[in-house]
């Protein structure tokens, strides 16, 4: 694509030849109006970025009108941008924005005459900054999910199949949602829990969702590590492409801080404490007890699904044993799992209400069927009758 073949609403305008030394790449401007407020037309190529700057004394407001493009504060993470996007740049805040490397992109800068307002420009962007932020959104995009990759938008099925999503809209948040005993924060990442299970087209609305209502991203990463060693490093992986897709999109960079406890030689034995520390010293048994050909599966639960697990900051104990009995309902087929980690959920504090309200939570996205089978499993620890 060349600089004719850019469709955007607003005229391009020249080349940007008087800040050019400000730019890495060719830009372009065009003035719309000089009278009240100054709005102008800035198109950028592919790869072309403006250099660090700060306006000083009045601010300016980006409306971003075509392709993509990042916008960045100094000290904070970058944020993607698409049409409809808006950025609010105090005065006095250093900052960068431009283009995507293999997109054009095109904002309106807005800004309202003030005496004594300039503009400083800084240091160019380097490639070490503006190539990581490439790189990172190349991952997450690679990784859309299955409805994307057929060429379907869930936002579309949605409108092609209204009834449909009448439905589940009203069964979903005019139900489910006002049910149960949980926070919203607890309702977020159980939710994730589910979806990232059955590989929910729903999973990266509930992730931006649960950002909205204060859920940390730390937390959110962690929903992804609690649930791998039952659902598997593959449903594990694809959940955590759609999740780098939501933190690239509200500018948190990755990777985040890490959250490991254990080191390679004490894995095994924190992990054993953990187990442990749920279980009681049964788990001491069932581990001499193993078969000798087995003995390796003791070890790969206690030093990976507990050591690796288990023991990771970012959250509690009730949260981490509520979402792997999350995981397991989804799962379905796991009845003897699923009495083990009732039991292990009733250990740590998570009463019946609680693990009744994770499978309300849970129903729209894993079925009747599978919620009915892990009640039946929490009924029989609880010693209530089916």
């Amino acid at each position: 694509m060349n600089v004719t073949e850019f469709e955007q609403i607003f005229p391009l305008g020249e080349k940007n030849d008087a800040f050019a030394q400000y730019f890495i790449g060719q830009s372009y401007l065009k003035t719309l109006t000089a009278e009240g407020v100054f709005i102008t037309n800035v198109t950028f190529e592919p790869g072309c970025r403006n250099n660090w700057h700060i306006h000083r004394k009045g601010g300016q407001i980006l409306l971003c009108t075509a392709g993509y493009g990042w916008y960045q504060e100094e000290g904070k993470p970058a944020q993607a941008l698409r049409p409809g996007d808006v950025v609010n740049i105090p005065a006095d805040v250093k900052h960068w924005h431009g283009a995507a490397k293999e997109s054009w992109f095109s904002h309106l800068a807005l800004s309202v005459p003030v005496e004594g307002a300039s503009t400083d420009w800084l240091e160019p962007v380097g490639d070490e900054v503006y190539l990581k932020l490439e790189a990172d959104m190349k991952r997450a995009d690679r990784s859309k999910n299955r409805m994307k990759t057929l060429g379907i938008d869930e936002r579309a099925v949605n409108i092609l199949f209204p009834e449909f999503a009448e439905i589940k809209n009203r069964f979903l948040y005019g139900e489910v949602w006002s049910h149960g005993s949980m926070n919203d924060r607890l309702r977020s990442l159980v939710t994730a829990a589910a979806l990232l299970t059955v590989e929910g087209s729903d999973l990266e609305e509930q992730l931006r969702a649960a950002l909205k209502i204060g859920v940390l991203p730390s937390e959110l990463q962690e929903v992804f590590h609690q649930a791998a060693p039952y659902v598997g490093f593959s449903k594990a992986e694809k959940g955590l492409a759609v999740l780098a897709i939501v933190f690239q999109h509200e500018g948190i960079s990755l990777p985040l801080d890490g959250n490991a406890t254990v080191t390679e030689e004490n894995r095994l034995d924190k992990g054993i404490e953990a187990q442990k520390a749920i279980f009681g010293e049964v788990i001491d048994t069932m581990r001499a007890n193993a078969p000798d050909d087995l003995k390796f599966i003791q070890d790969y639960l206690s030093a990976y699904c507990f050591g690796d697990t288990y023991t990771r900051k970012g959250l509690d104990l009730k949260t981490r044993e509520l979402i792997t009995f999350t995981c397991l309902a989804a799962l379905g087929d796991t009845t003897g799992q699923l009495k083990s980690h009732t039991a292990g959920n009733l250990a740590v504090g998570n009463g019946r209400d609680v693990l009744l309200s994770a499978l309300n939570q849970s129903l729209p996205y894993i079925g009747f069927p599978r919620m009915l089978n892990a009640i039946a499993a929490v009924n029989e620890v609880t010693g209530l009758k089916k």
